[in-house]
């Protein structure tokens, strides 16, 4: 249950006496009808705010003109968030809902919080369809949170008691349906200033209130266009699609025109629409272009669609229910929709709307024509809107933009309607702010990363690259792109951003581990010369292969030419070798002791003396390098001849 209040010394309320003269109701009507000439060839450049409630939303043009201090007061509640989790706590049928003045925290209900109060500015009548402030008996300069709706006329009372009430704005598009379904809410008396509390069910719950999800104003230079065509078609223009090319008119029945509304709608006129599906589908529509609007510009659209039907809900009939299998659509486009022969001869719009229960891209399902619990064979006014599909459209570069509403039947019968008032509610979409530095270069072979791919948006959303992360890039330099999606994608577009990244040739990594020692006279070869490289390529030394070093410390270098080259640059490394002193072939001692024996061989054999004896090979070669005498040597060290084997 709710919290009770004790109740306030003074309550923000609005007194309503009815009293009205046949002459004050013609000066009412006549205002009505000025207004609704104007309605559909203005637009708006006021504010405009929206509550979004637990049923529905209701959108308010504020007049920032007319009332400046009012307007700015309302405002600063708005901005601050002060309404959100508000609710309707008043409710006085065929006169006023208000709200503005409580809340909630949690379960428990609470004063909306108040700045001071603003100056009175009346002057603009208390008609139906009007927001007006309210404010404390007997002081006219009271405002402060409050406000209210008027249910019907009430400017012979409101626009006079208590210095007069300031209307500061009006309820928009099907705004005053969803009123007039809080006014027709049984209302309950919890004392204080809830004595008059509309809930949606029979207790006095939070799940009951009419409460406010959220109130926010819309982007600046939001635009509003109105049609009320009850003074005329508001150059709307009409046509028919989904049928063979070559139809017979009389076969089809199709009439589009603006005529008196039926008996039981009262005084006024529409847009009439009429035909007989033999087609399995029929596509019956209005349009209108728009225009003034900024060029090329993403705006979210919301469209209000207020129309009679006569077909009555639960219906069974060919091809579909007469009321359920007839979707009402509305969209926009930048090309104007028009209607054009199919490969196959049939006439189709030459804009996406999608077929029967399928939204297009151009246009979105709204619902259908069955009345809702009205089973008399009768019409009644319904409403439809797109409120809770985002829908959103682009205008061209002259800022112009076509918008379009009709149905879309799949019932094989006659459907006929009226369209007795529309609107369009074209917030611009903010574009997201995007930050993305300019990476530096990085080297070939070197997979893109979060160190590359690093964009930042000022609100939350999902950024896609078209270059993803671990793309490898050759040499040169690339574009980096970014997408970033909204999550807020009512409010705000796309946006894209783009960096040059540098990949520069990679350094291919070169292994050369220091060679050994050599003695003087080795020629460096494969043991010395044995660089390696990552990559394939080729490898020259210097010095280069066979090359003979003398004694001491010196540096081998290498230049190795990478066969890919134009990813990779070439690269040099150096290694130092040490060439020692070879080792010398010592002389004979004369005092004894052998003789060792000279390097790269054993001892000579001493030659065999005798016919045919020969010197060998080995011995001729010591002796010729050396010039020793070799068998001398032998003969005083005392070594002894072996014998010969018998």
């Amino acid at each position: 249950m709710l919290g009770l209040l004790k109740p306030r010394p003074q309550r923000a309320r609005v007194k309503i006496q009815r009293n009205e003269t046949k002459e004050e109701m013609k000066l009412f009507l006549f205002t009505i009808l000025c207004w609704s000439l104007l309605l559909g060839h203005s637009l708006f450049a006021n504010s405009v705010v929206r509550f979004s409630s637990n049923v529905g939303e209701i959108d308010m043009e504020l007049f920032d003109t007319e009332k400046p201090l009012t307007v700015a007061n309302f405002l600063s509640y708005v901005n601050a968030g002060r309404y959100n989790q508000s609710f309707i706590h008043r409710s006085v049928p065929g006169s006023v809902i208000q709200g503005g003045g409580f809340g909630l925290s949690g379960n428990a209900v609470v004063s909306v919080p108040t700045s001071a109060a603003v100056p009175n500015e009346p002057g603009i009548s208390n008609q139906r369809g009007t927001v007006a402030m309210a404010k404390l008996g007997d002081n006219p300069n009271s405002a402060t949170s409050q406000w209210f709706i008027n249910l019907e006329n009430n400017a012979a009372i409101l626009d006079n008691q208590n210095g007069g009430f300031t209307v500061f704005g009006r309820v928009l598009g099907n705004g005053m349906a969803l009123a007039d379904r809080v006014a027709s809410l049984k209302t309950q008396n919890l004392g204080g200033a809830l004595n008059e509390l509309p809930l949606l069910g029979e207790n006095a719950t939070v799940s009951n209130l009419v409460r406010f999800q959220s109130v926010s104003a819309l982007p600046a230079r939001t635009v509003v266009r109105e049609f009320d065509f009850s003074s005329g078609d508001q150059g709307f223009t009409s046509d028919f699609a989904d049928l063979p090319a070559g139809y017979d008119p009389e076969f089809y029945n199709l009439v589009a025109d603006h005529r008196n509304l039926p008996a039981e709608l009262g005084v006024g006129k529409g847009l009439f629409i009429s035909g007989i599906n033999h087609s399995d589908d029929l596509w019956m529509f209005w349009k209108k272009k728009l225009t003034g609007l900024q060029p090329n510009t993403e705006y979210q659209l919301v469209l209000d669609i207020e129309m009679a039907s006569n077909v009555a809900p639960g219906l069974v009939g060919v091809g579909g229910a007469p009321g359920e299998s007839v979707y009402v659509k509305a969209g926009a486009s930048q090309a104007e929709p028009l209607v054009a022969p199919d490969s196959e001869g049939q006439l189709r719009l030459t804009v996406d709307k999608g077929n029967q229960s399928t939204s297009g891209s151009a246009a979105a399902v709204l619902g259908n024509i069955a009345k809702e619990n009205d089973t008399i064979d009768r019409y009644v006014l319904i409403h439809r809107n797109n409120r809770s599909i985002q829908q959103s459209a682009t205008t061209s570069a002259d800022g112009s933009l076509w918008i379009f509403f009709g149905t879309d039947s799949g019932f094989e019968g006659a459907t006929s309607l009226y369209y007795t008032h529309a609107a369009a509610v074209l917030a611009p979409k903010a574009k997201p702010s995007l930050t993305w530095s300019t990476p530096p270069a990085i080297a070939f072979g070197t997979a893109l990363g979060a160190s590359q791919l690093n964009a930042t948006a000022n609100i939350a959303g999902n950024l896609t690259y078209t270059l993803p992360a671990g793309t490898v890039l050759p040499v040169g330099n690339h574009t980096l792109s970014a997408i970033f999606t909204p999550t807020d994608s009512g409010n705000y577009t796309t946006a894209s951003a783009n960096v040059t990244v540098r990949v520069t040739r990679a350094t291919p990594s070169l292994t050369w581990n220091a060679p050994a020692a050599i003695g003087y006279g080795t020629a460096l070869g494969a043991s010395q010369l044995n660089a390696t490289a990552n990559i394939a390529g080729n490898f020259t030394y210097t010095p280069a292969v066979g090359t003979v070093l003398p004694v001491g410390n010196h540096m081998l270098n290498v230049l190795f030419t990478p066969t890919d080259s134009e990813n990779y640059a070439t690269a040099s490394l150096g290694v130092s070798i040490q060439v020692n002193t070879a080792t010398a072939v010592s002389a004979p001692s004369i005092g004894g002791g052998a003789a060792p024996a000279p390097s790269g061989g054993n001892p000579p054999e001493k030659a065999k003396k005798g016919k045919g004896a020969k010197k060998s090979s080995a011995s001729k070669s010591a002796s010729a390098k050396s010039k020793s005498t070799t068998g001398s040597s032998a003969k005083k060290s005392g070594t002894k001849k072996p014998k010969k084997k018998k």
